[in-house]
């Protein structure tokens, strides 16, 4: 069977792993020598203002998901394809049981104090990210937050220095997965046309 696609995630993939991460030059090189034969994709939790250079660096032209799965858009004009926000409330559940754990959170790409930003936080969300949360009481925060109905939750080493971890927070029905698999249907393709790369 012939490939016909290939979805990439970004961080420790194709870029390093750091907010201002930009891919290789051999990955830029190796990339712009698929153009025409295959269609690229990125699958990423970053949001699309984290994403734009390095689509315009790759010249990405086909629907990407971002915000850990909440969002499909179109790299060219960043308009909005395909999305899932958090259940309503869930925004607000999720700071009040954050607190004692991180003092910033990140909703939809944008960061905020969680005590001096409270009351410019939107209230809805695609992705919401606790970001330096210290490794001993990560657990704990996954348990309480696991209690919020409809959500599910990803854990990521922090881009903090240290040892701290990010928790990302999103719709159960917005995956990666699920938009990956989206996407190959908005391309046309099947699963198996389609190469994964993470």
């Amino acid at each position: 069977m012939k490939y016909k696609a290939i979805i990439t995630d970004i961080d420790g993939t194709i870029t390093p792993s750091i907010m201002e991460g930009m891919p290789s030059n051999a990955i830029v090189e190796s990339v712009l020598k698929l153009n025409g034969k295959l269609k690229l994709s990125t699958a990423s939790a970053r949001a699309v203002q984290y994403c734009r250079n390095i689509w315009k660096a790759l010249s990405i032209e086909d629907p990407c998901v971002v915000n850990g799965g909440s969002q499909i858009v179109n790299p060219k004009t960043e308009d909005i394809v395909w999305e899932q926000k958090l259940p309503n409330g869930a925004v607000a559940e999720v700071l009040k049981r954050s607190e004692g754990y991180a003092d910033t959170v990140g909703v939809n790409g944008v960061i905020f104090n969680i005590k001096t930003d409270s009351k410019k936080i939107p209230r809805e969300a695609n992705l919401l990210v606790v970001f330096g949360v210290k490794k001993d009481k990560t657990d704990l925060l996954i348990k309480s937050l696991c209690e919020i109905p409809d959500t599910t939750i990803h854990v990521m080493h922090s881009w903090v220095a240290g040892d701290y971890w990010d928790v990302h927070i999103i719709h159960k029905l917005a995956t990666k997965k699920h938009a990956i698999e989206m996407v190959i249907g908005i391309m046309g393709f099947k699963k198996e046309e389609v190469i994964g790369i993470g």
